[in-house]
């Protein structure tokens, strides 16, 4: 059984499908449209992949991975996906949860601090300083792949 089939069986996945059975697989939600829904889904961030598994493209976003949806297509998985987070977003509206803030909309410092080992931090070092560049310069070249 694939990843999808297994989230379905477990109830941990949602798709515009369910919504064909009257909804009752999602408890009853009423379909509330907001603005905040709206411009969430507008922004969030989606991937659909090829499960070999289960013979079709599975979608989800960064933001909620707990919801996925299918779909023959990667366009269609991810037209799906925005049904189900659509009905999964209202309800947390309506239970007074957050809805998670789109990836997209977030802040960015260019700042993130990484622990390594003593080790590991005295052979960057030792690189850096062969390389003729700060530890920060040949990090950031290490992570950009050149």
């Amino acid at each position: 059984m694939g990843e999808f089939a297994k989230r379905w069986e477990n109830g941990k996945t949602l798709s515009s499908k369910a919504s064909n059975f009257g909804l009752e697989k999602v408890g009853g939600i009423k379909k509330m449209k907001t603005n905040r829904v709206n411009e969430a889904l507008s922004k969030y961030t989606y991937r659909a992949e090829w499960s070999e598994e289960d013979d079709v493209f599975i979608a989800r976003t960064l933001e909620v991975p707990s919801v996925l949806a299918h779909a023959d297509t990667p366009e269609g998985a991810i037209k799906e996906l925005k049904v189900a987070l659509s009905l999964a977003l209202d309800s947390m509206l309506e239970d007074g949860e957050h809805i998670p803030e789109p990836i997209s909309l977030h802040k960015f410092k260019g700042r993130f601090l990484v622990r390594a080992t003593p080790e590991l931090h005295k052979e960057i070092t030792i690189q850096a300083a062969e390389s003729g560049v700060s530890v920060n310069q040949f990090v950031l070249t290490k992570l950009a792949g050149r």
